[in-house]
């Protein structure tokens, strides 16, 4: 419960997770990562889910670009 506590006060503090923030509620293994999904499909979800994905909306980020502005250019 203390751990808990700890990882839902550090998520709070960056704001990178923010999305993250919405989907995960509890400190479980996620459920995706048990099933029989291939390894390449696991990391895909795991980056979608971490903000560490190669989506405008977190590239964008690091080249300075307002969250407003980051689109997907397709």
């Amino acid at each position: 419960e203390r751990e808990e506590i700890r990882w839902k006060e550090s998520m709070m503090q960056n704001s990178k997770l923010r999305i993250f923030r919405l989907i995960k509620k509890n400190l479980v293994v996620a459920s995706y990562l048990d099933k029989k999904i291939n390894r390449a499909g696991k990391v895909v979800l795991t980056k979608l889910r971490s903000g560490t994905s190669f989506l405008q909306i977190e590239k964008g980020r690091f080249d300075g670009i307002p969250r407003e502005w980051r689109l997907c250019p397709i």
